[in-house]
């Protein structure tokens, strides 16, 4: 059982290992592109089943889209975003954020929700993904 579980440690890190050097050879890719870095980088949990890499649906692609767009024209991002219950914005949001942060040290962020609870599980979710 121990040796069972050292071979499950050793396999765990290498994959561990692995996927840090392909962050590492893509720096400049995720540097520069949120998507990219979420796929290969950003940890969500879904409503079921386990933990995945964060790929974008077809809502949060709209959203980075429109965002983006506003970035290249405007050379900044301000958006007011209605959003029907579970579409993914918070989770977007937040990878985004994530994304910003990360990459470029010294600079925070801040995500005000309208209660406590929700407010913890955008915190949750940021924590996953670091």
């Amino acid at each position: 059982m121990e040796a069972e579980l050292d071979g499950f440690r050793a396999e765990a890190m290498n994959l561990a290992r692995a996927r840090l050097a392909t962050i590492e050879e893509n720096k400049a890719l995720y540097d520069a592109d949120l998507a990219t870095f979420a796929t290969d980088c950003l940890t969500i949990r879904p409503k079921k089943g386990a933990d995945m890499l964060f790929r974008f649906n077809s809502v949060q692609r709209r959203v980075h889209a429109v965002l983006e767009e506003q970035k290249q024209r405007t050379g900044r991002v301000r958006a007011l975003v209605l959003k029907a219950r579970q579409p993914g914005v918070s989770t977007y949001v937040g990878g985004r954020f994530y994304h910003r942060v990360s990459r470029n040290p010294g600079l925070r962020a801040f995500i005000l929700t309208h209660e406590q609870d929700a407010t913890d599980n955008v915190f949750e979710m940021v924590q996953r993904f670091h």
